[in-house]
C-alpha cells in the first residue's frame, strides 16, 4: 500500500509555526522543569496534598464545564429561537457576567452572605437563633467556588450556542416538526448535536479557566492546583516543584483539548449558514415564556446585578471618588487589552487557516500547545515570557557593549510590549476556539465551489469566508479584550515602572480586605466590559437581518486576487509590528546610563494608598524622583532574579521577615552600613548584616468573644491547641503568610516537633474551615461563629478607627488579647526594604532607606495603615494607643523566613487547609 503523501509546509504554514513557536515557548518551560535540578518538595506533595489537589481541580472542572453547558445552552437556545418578553434585552444582557472577574465576584457574594453579612444577619434577628444554631450553606467552599466560576463562566458556552443555533435558524424546528418532532424533541435530536462542536470549544474553554483561576478558589479556601502551585513556589520557595505541579495540570488541559478536537473531528456538522433572520420564531407563552424568562434573567441576576449592586453599595459608602490616579489605570488598561485582543486575534487567524488551508500535521500538533496557555497559571507564563526577553536583553546589551561601547539594559523587559505577549500567550486559546468553531460552520463544499469557479485562497477569504467569521471574529476579540482587562498574576509580574491596571487596583485593595476602596476600579473593571459587550451584540442582531454572503464572482474577477490581498495582508503585518513598537517604546527605565541620576527605583509589596504620602516625602525631601513598580512579594523577587545585572530595580520593599530573607537567599540583597539605621532601628527587626530593614510591624494578636468564658484562659499561643478550645477556633488558611511566620517562629522557638504538635490541636479546634481574612475572622468572633480568632493588630485598629456603626459593634463584642506577654512577648512582623545588589542608583537607594527610618515617614507608617513604627522614639498612631503598651517577642525576624518551608510542610501534614 503506498504511503500517504505528506503535505507540503508553505508560506502560510511557515509563518503559522513561527508564531506558534513564539506562543508556545513559555508553556514549554513549565514541563522542561523536570530536567532541572531541585524540586525537593514535591515528594512531600505527593506524600500529603496531591491527591486532594487533583481531585478538587478535577471536581471543580467538571462542575463548572456541566454547568456552563448547562446554562450556555439552554439560554443560547432559548434567545436565539424563541419569542418571549425580555428577550432583547437578556440577549445582550447575558454576557454581562463575562466582564466581572471571578474574584471580585466572590468578594461580592462573599460579603453579602457570609456569617458577619446582612444576610445570615437578618435571618438571625429574625428566627432568634445564634450564627451557630442556624444552618447556612457556606459559600467559601468548593461548591461555592462552582457557583461562582459557573456565574463566570457561562457566557462562554451561550456566545458559542447562541451562533450556532441562530446559523442554523427556524429551518431547524421545522424540519422536526415535518417528522413528527416536538420542538424539545427538535432540540434534543436536531439543533443540539449541530451545534455541540461549538458548545464544547465554549466547555473547554471555560474548564480551562476553572482550572486556571487562582484568585476566587484561594479566597474560597479550596486547594486546587493552582492554589498548590503558588503555595508551593511562595511558600515554600521551591519554584521547580512548583513547575511540575503545573505541568500535571498541563498534562490534564492537554488531555482536555485534545478530547475536545477529537470529538469535534469524529463528528463535523456543517449546516448552511443562514445570515438572514427566520420568518417566524418559537413563541412562549403563560408559564412557558414565564419560565424562559427566569431561565435566562437569573444567571446575569446572581453573576452580574447583584454583584454590581453589592459593588456599588460599598463604593457608595466608601465614597469613593475617580482622581488623576484612577484614568491612567483606565488608560492602561484600555491600551494594552486592546493590543492583546488584535494580536491575539491575528495569531488565531493566521494559525486557523494554515490548519484549514494547508493542515500539515506540525502546525496541527503546534495550535494544540499554543492553545494551552489559558491553562497554565499567570505567574508562571509571566516567567516563561521573561526567560527568553532576559536573555535576548542581555544578548543585545553584550553586543552593544562590546561593538558600540553602549549600555542599553532591559531594552524589551519592563515594556508594556512584554505585557502584551504574555497576554496573548495566555488568552490565544479564546481567539483560537472561537475562529475555528467558526470555520466548523463553513463547510468545505462553499471552498470547492469557489475553487472551482477559479477563487485563489485570499479572494475564497475575503468574499465567502469573512462575512461568515464575521461574528465569531468579533467574539474572540471581545472575550480577548475582557479578559485581558481583568488578568491579574501576569500584569503584577511583568508591567513596567508607574503603570499600573485596573484589576492590579482592586486585587491590592481587595486583599487587604478594603472592599470599599476596592470598588471603582472593580465596577469600571465591569464597565470596560460592557462596552466590547455592546459593539459585539448590535453586530450579532445586525447580522441576523443582513443578506448572505456575496457569491464568488467568475475566474474573469478573480484573477487579480494575489494583488488584492497581499496590500491588506502588508498592512496588518505593519499594524501589529505598529503596535509591538509602540509598546516598546512605552514606559521603562533602563538599568545603567540612560538613568537620570536623581531617581530611584522601588519594586514594593505594598499596597497601601498612604505609601504615596511616603514617596512624595522622600522627593519633596531629596528631590529625588521616585520609580515604583508594586506587586506581590514573590512575583517582583522573580523578576529582579530573572533581569539580572541589568535590573534596574534599587530598592526592594515589602511586608513580611519571610518574603525578605527569600530575596536574601536569591542573592538580591547588598551590605549597607548606616549607623544611623542601626541607631534607629532595633537589632531583632533588621538583618545583622545590614541586608534589609524593617521599618514597620504588626502584632500578631487573639480575639475572644465576650461572655464566651474565656477571658484569663487564653492568654498564649499555645492556649490555641488546648482541648476547651475545640470547634471554637477561627483562623485563616495555612497558605497565608502571616500564619506561616506564626508558626516558624514557634519552630526557631519549640522546635519542629512541639510546633508540629501545636498546629494539629488548632486543627483540631476549628470552629470552621479556615476562610476570609484577618477582618472576617474578628467579624466571625462578633458574630458567634467561634468564640477565638487569631489576626494581625492593624485590622483590628482600622475597626477602632472606622465610623461605621457595624464596625464600632464588632470592637465592642470582641477583647483584644496580646500573647505570651508573661514568656517570649507577643509574635511581630514586619514591613522593610534593603538595597538590591545591582542597583544602578545605590546612592539614592540608600537614601531612601534613610528616609524611610526618619520621624515624618514613620508618621505615615503608623497613622496610615495603623502600624507600630519600629524606629526607636517614633510615635505610634493614636488609635493604637487604646489597645495599651505590649511586650514583644525579640527574635530576630529573619528566622521567620529560614523556618518559612518548614511551616508550610507542617501545615500540609496536619492538615490544616
Amino acid at each position: 500500500m503506498a504511503r500517504a503523501k505528506t503535505k507540503r509546509m508553505t508560506a502560510l504554514s511557515w509563518a503559522a509555526l513561527a508564531l506558534i513557536v513564539l506562543i508556545g515557548w513559555p508553556v514549554l518551560v513549565v514541563p522542561a522543569q523536570w530536567l532541572a535540578t531541585g524540586g525537593g518538595s514535591f515528594g512531600h506533595l505527593v506524600r500529603t496534598v496531591l491527591p486532594g489537589y487533583a481531585l478538587n481541580s478535577a471536581l471543580l472542572a467538571l462542575c463548572v464545564g456541566l454547568g456552563t453547558v448547562l446554562i450556555g445552552t439552554a439560554t443560547g437556545w432559548l434567545v436565539a429561537l424563541c419569542r418571549f418578553p425580555g428577550r432583547r434585552t437578556l440577549e445582550w444582557a447575558l454576557v454581562l457576567p463575562l466582564a466581572l472577574p471571578a474574584y471580585v465576584t466572590a468578594y461580592a457574594l462573599t460579603d453579602f452572605l457570609q456569617v458577619s453579612g446582612p444576610v445570615q444577619t437578618w435571618l438571625r434577628d429574625l428566627t432568634g437563633l445564634t450564627a451557630r444554631q442556624m444552618w447556612f450553606p457556606n459559600i467559601r467552599s468548593l461548591p461555592g467556588a462552582v457557583v461562582v466560576l459557573t456565574l463566570a463562566l457561562y457566557p462562554y458556552v451561550y456566545l458559542a450556542a447562541r451562533l450556532a443555533f441562530r446559523a442554523q435558524g427556524e429551518r431547524i424546528v421545522e424540519a422536526g416538526r415535518t417528522l413528527g418532532a416536538t420542538p424539545g424533541q427538535a432540540f434534543r435530536r436536531l439543533a443540539l448535536p449541530l451545534a455541540r462542536p461549538a458548545i464544547a470549544a465554549g466547555a473547554a474553554l471555560a474548564m480551562m479557566e476553572a482550572l486556571a483561576d487562582f484568585g476566587a478558589v484561594s479566597y474560597f479556601g479550596v486547594a486546587t492546583f493552582t492554589t498548590g502551585i503558588y503555595r508551593t513556589w511562595f511558600s515554600m520557595g521551591d519554584a521547580v516543584g512548583a513547575a511540575r505541579l503545573a505541568s500535571l495540570l498541563l498534562l490534564a488541559v492537554a488531555l482536555l483539548v485534545y478530547g475536545e478536537q477529537r470529538a469535534r473531528s469524529r463528528a463535523r456538522y456543517f449546516g448552511r449558514s443562514s445570515a438572514v433572520a427566520p420568518a417566524t420564531r418559537l413563541t412562549l407563552a403563560g408559564w412557558h415564556a414565564a419560565l424562559a424568562l427566569l431561565v435566562c434573567a437569573l444567571p446575569v441576576l446572581l453573576g452580574f446585578a447583584v454583584p454590581v449592586a453589592i459593588l456599588g453599595a460599598v463604593a457608595l459608602d466608601a465614597g469613593a471618588v475617580p482622581d488623576a490616579r484612577y484614568w491612567a489605570m483606565t488608560g492602561n488598561t484600555l491600551t494594552v487589552a486592546a493590543a492583546a485582543a488584535v494580536l491575539a486575534m491575528g495569531v488565531a487567524l493566521t494559525v486557523a487557516y494554515a490548519v484549514r488551508l494547508d493542515g500539515h500535521r506540525r502546525v496541527r500538533a503546534g495550535m494544540r500547545i499554543a492553545g494551552m496557555g489559558y491553562a497554565v497559571p499567570g505567574s508562571i507564563i509571566a516567567v516563561g515570557v521573561l526567560i527568553p526577553l532576559t536573555a535576548l536583553d542581555g544578548a543585545l546589551d553584550d553586543v552593544a557593549g562590546r561593538w558600540f561601547g553602549l549600555d542599553l539594559g532591559l531594552v524589551f523587559t519592563g515594556t508594556a510590549a512584554a505585557l502584551v505577549a504574555a497576554y496573548v500567550v495566555r488568552f490565544l486559546a479564546l481567539a483560537l476556539n472561537t475562529v475555528n468553531a467558526g470555520l466548523e460552520k463553513v463547510s468545505p463544499a462553499m471552498d470547492a465551489a469557489a475553487h472551482s469557479l477559479g477563487a485563489g485562497r485570499g479572494r475564497l477569504i475575503a468574499r465567502v469566508h469573512a462575512p461568515l467569521l464575521r461574528g465569531s471574529v468579533l467574539t474572540g476579540v471581545m472575550l480577548v479584550f475582557v479578559e485581558t482587562v481583568k488578568e491579574l498574576p501576569a500584569t503584577l509580574i511583568l508591567r513596567p515602572f508607574n503603570f499600573d491596571t485596573l484589576a492590579v487596583e482592586a486585587h491590592n485593595l481587595a486583599a487587604d480586605e478594603r472592599l470599599g476602596e476596592a470598588a471603582l476600579p472593580a465596577l469600571t473593571i465591569a464597565l470596560l466590559g460592557l462596552l466590547p459587550v455592546w459593539a459585539l451584540t448590535r453586530t450579532m442582531t445586525a447580522g441576523d437581518r443582513t443578506a448572505a454572503p456575496v457569491p464568488v464572482q467568475p475566474r474573469r474577477v478573480l484573477m487579480p486576487s494575489m494583488r488584492r490581498v497581499s496590500l491588506p495582508a502588508g498592512l496588518v503585518v505593519a499594524t501589529l509590528a505598529g503596535v509591538l513598537l509602540v509598546l516598546a517604546a512605552g514606559p521603562r527605565v533602563h538599568a545603567q546610563a540612560s538613568a537620570p541620576a536623581r531617581e530611584v527605583n522601588v519594586y514594593s509589596a505594598r499596597h497601601y494608598p498612604t505609601d504615596e504620602q511616603l514617596y512624595k516625602g522622600f522627593e519633596a525631601a531629596t528631590g529625588i524622583r521616585v520609580n515604583r513598580l508594586e506587586g506581590s512579594s514573590d512575583a517582583l523577587i522573580a523578576r529582579i532574579a530573572r533581569e539580572g545585572d541589568n535590573s534596574p530595580a534599587d530598592i526592594l520593599m515589602t511586608v513580611d521577615a519571610g518574603r525578605l530573607w527569600r530575596a536574601e537567599q536569591a542573592g538580591l540583597f547588598a551590605p549597607t552600613e548606616v549607623p544611623a539605621l542601626d541607631e534607629r532601628i532595633p537589632a531583632h527587626l533588621r538583618h545583622p548584616d545590614g541586608l534589609w530593614y524593617g521599618f514597620s510591624t504588626r502584632a500578631r494578636m487573639i480575639f475572644l468573644r465576650k461572655g464566651a468564658g474565656l477571658e484569663g484562659r487564653v492568654t498564649r499561643y499555645e492556649d490555641l491547641a488546648e482541648p476547651f478550645l475545640e470547634d471554637r477556633v477561627c483562623i485563616r488558611s495555612s497558605g497565608n503568610i502571616y500564619n506561616l511566620s506564626l508558626l516558624a517562629s514557634m519552630v526557631a522557638h519549640q522546635g519542629t516537633e512541639a510546633a508540629e504538635a501545636w498546629a494539629q490541636g488548632v486543627a483540631d479546634n476549628f470552629a470552621r474551615r479556615p476562610q476570609g481574612g484577618d477582618t472576617d475572622q474578628i467579624r466571625a468572633v462578633a458574630a458567634g461563629a467561634c468564640d477565638v480568632a487569631v489576626a494581625n493588630s492593624y485590622y483590628f485598629a482600622r475597626l477602632m478607627a472606622s465610623d461605621d456603626a457595624q464596625d464600632q459593634a464588632v470592637v465592642e463584642a470582641v477583647l483584644p488579647v496580646f500573647p505570651n506577654q508573661d514568656g517570649r512577648g507577643t509574635h511581630v512582623n514586619v514591613s522593610g526594604a534593603g538595597v538590591i545588589k545591582t542597583a544602578p542608583h545605590p546612592q539614592a537607594a540608600v537614601a531612601f532607606l534613610t528616609y524611610l527610618a526618619s520621624d515624618g515617614a514613620q508618621a505615615i507608617f503608623a497613622r496610615g495603615n495603623n502600624e507600630y513604627p519600629a524606629a526607636r522614639g517614633a510615635e505610634q498612631a493614636p488609635v493604637l494607643d487604646r489597645l495599651g503598651a505590649f511586650k514583644a517577642d525579640q527574635l530576630n525576624v529573619s528566622a521567620l523566613g529560614r523556618h518559612q518551608a518548614d511551616a508550610q510542610r507542617i501545615f500540609d501534614r496536619v492538615g490544616w487547609p
